[in-house]
């Protein structure tokens, strides 16, 4: 193929040789079409239908472009399609493709695993190409494999359950803060807001968001789970008295509710009489990591007393999952020789907060000081 080469070309710009019209009146020329010329064309046309698998037809104007779109389809590349379908749907939009299914009917019969794309006149099917990547309207991407006995369209996102074995990591909520927003809705409702999250760090999920109705003076847990066998995912409310959730009436502090790998806690919601929720939203991330200290000083003379000065550390997580939890740093500053440091103690660590503090008294303190009881400073770490 090259451009036109008859007499009378003329230089379109460039030195490109183009055409020009006849003028009889003004006596000028028209430039000679060659019948290699329009050969070449219309083989250079027709060699890029041919090659893709469609034949000529002199009443189809749209040959060369559904051509392009098998091209295109057939280069591996990304593309999106609506979803898989045996029945071609009504009033397509043109450019819109969906998969043909296992069981095709209409003008989609004999296309099974096709692509089928509507040009606006008519469908285009596509064979499906080794490792072809579809990404369907509901978020889910698949992929052609042709190793199998019998090729298929994969979810590409699936994995094996002995793979999914070594996939030890925790959900993380694709949020600020990793917490999902969860709000009174009233009327006795509570809202989810649709948020995305992280499944062992190998797949991103969407949950759409969902209203859930309580019940006064109770306690729930809001979670969502995820069965990567099914590929399905399922978002509940549940009721800390539902024996079938809590067959064993454990508190609602206890580790048993924890989030794991596929099964998220991301709420804790408590109504009161009058079916007002307390909303906790809690904190989902696959590595949490929090620290605090308290390096004031307090002396009294009782335990009580000291506690009512606040001796303790008292740290706020509203996690989803109960930390573990280490003292970094801890001492008593002792005025004589006869004041010792007897402890340093974390406890009452659950998922929403820790307590830490770190004590001594006098060894010796009768008739000594009215205040023989001492508090000291105290490092903590925490993660989960």
């Amino acid at each position: 193929m090259d451009r036109v080469n008859g007499a009378n070309w003329v230089d379109i710009g460039g030195g490109s040789r183009g055409f020009r019209d006849e003028d009889v009146v003004a006596g000028v020329t028209g430039t000679d079409v060659p019948a290699v010329w329009l050969n070449a064309l219309q083989e250079n046309i027709m060699g890029v239908i041919e090659r893709h698998g469609l034949a000529g037809d002199i009443d189809d104007w749209e040959l060369l472009w559904k051509a392009l779109q098998v091209a295109r389809a057939q280069s591996g590349a990304y593309r999106s399609a609506e979803a898989f379908a045996n029945d071609p749907p009504g009033a397509p939009q043109p450019g819109a493709t969906w998969i043909v299914g296992a069981a095709p009917t209409g003008a989609f019969v004999g296309h099974e695993d096709e692509l089928a794309e509507w040009s606006g006149t008519g469908w285009t099917f596509v064979a499906p190409t080794p490792w072809m990547l579809i990404g369907l309207a509901d978020r889910t991407d698949w992929r052609w494999d042709h190793t199998l006995a019998v090729p298929a369209w994969v979810q590409s996102a699936s994995v094996d359950s002995d793979t999914i074995t070594f996939l030890n990591v925790f959900p993380t909520i694709l949020a600020a803060n990793n917490v999902a927003t969860v709000t009174d809705a009233g009327g006795g409702q509570v809202a989810l807001a649709a948020f995305k999250w992280s499944w062992r760090d190998f797949r991103q999920l969407s949950v759409d968001a969902e209203s859930f109705a309580t019940a006064a003076n109770t306690t729930y847990h809001l979670r969502v789970a995820y069965n990567p066998a099914t590929d399905t995912q399922t978002v509940a409310l549940k009721d800390l008295a539902d024996a079938g959730y809590n067959p064993s009436a454990w508190a609602e502090t206890s580790a048993a509710f924890d989030s794991t790998e596929d099964d998220m806690l991301i709420a804790r919601v408590v109504t009161d009489g009058a079916n007002v929720p307390a909303i906790t939203p809690l904190k989902n991330a696959a590595r949490m990591f929090a620290s605090g200290a308290k390096n004031t000083r307090h002396r009294g003379a009782s335990w009580t007393a000291l506690e009512a000065a606040g001796f303790r550390l008292e740290l706020v997580l509203d996690w989803a999952r109960t930390p573990t939890s280490t003292v970094s740093a801890a001492s008593c500053d002792a005025e004589n020789d006869l004041e010792t440091m007897t402890g340093f103690y974390v406890y009452a660590d659950t998922r929403y907060s820790l307590m830490a503090f770190a004590e001594g008294y006098m060894t010796d303190f009768s008739g000594w000081s009215p205040n023989p009881y001492i508090s000291g400073s105290i490092e903590v770490e925490c993660w989960a």
